[in-house]
């Protein structure tokens, strides 16, 4: 006898990007804070040229919401943006933070992923926060680099002299 399909609990992928790719040292305890807080590391990509890392990782929404903060927590601890150069584009020590649906989970469920991780890194970390691509709550932001125009230098000069600049969350 076939036993019933058992539902899939939701899946999601989770990429950031942090501004640091020259040292070991602060990459490594990002990327075991991910695992620590129940989420699967897929990968880590460090490219040394770019100084920037990508920690891939999946699992349960609530264990990817919880290994995007404490990635982000380490990496606000450890990288000094008025410190990096790279020829990667960036506007933060945790750059950006995509959500991907994998199993049983939608587009929808990962904006609302974002929205919960944004407010989250604002509230805990004291971090400016912009929505982007599907997450955007203005149409100008669905595009990455247009958030990212003028990077960390210049998106500060620009929040404190233009409202329209202003994070989503967190401080200006």
């Amino acid at each position: 006898m076939l036993e019933p399909p058992r539902a899939v609990p939701p899946f999601v992928e989770c990429s950031p990007n942090f501004s640091v790719g020259r040292r070991a040292a602060v990459i490594k305890p990002i990327a075991d804070a991910v695992g620590a807080a129940g989420a699967t590391v897929l990968d880590v990509q460090i490219d040394a040229e770019q100084n920037r890392s990508v920690v891939r990782f999946a699992g349960e929404p609530p264990a990817v919401e919880r290994a995007a903060l404490a990635a982000a927590a380490v990496a606000v601890e450890q990288i000094d943006l008025t410190r990096h150069t790279g020829t990667h584009p960036r506007i933060g020590a945790i750059d950006v933070v995509p959500f991907a649906p994998v199993a049983g989970a939608t587009i929808a469920d990962c904006v609302a992923l974002a929205e919960r991780v944004g407010e989250a890194l604002a509230r805990e970390l004291d971090l400016p926060v912009y929505l982007y691509g599907e997450a955007a709550r203005r149409p100008e932001r669905r595009d990455l680099a247009a958030i990212r125009e003028g990077q960390f230098e210049g998106l500060r000069a620009a929040v404190d002299a233009d409202g329209a600049r202003r994070p989503d969350f967190g401080p200006a």
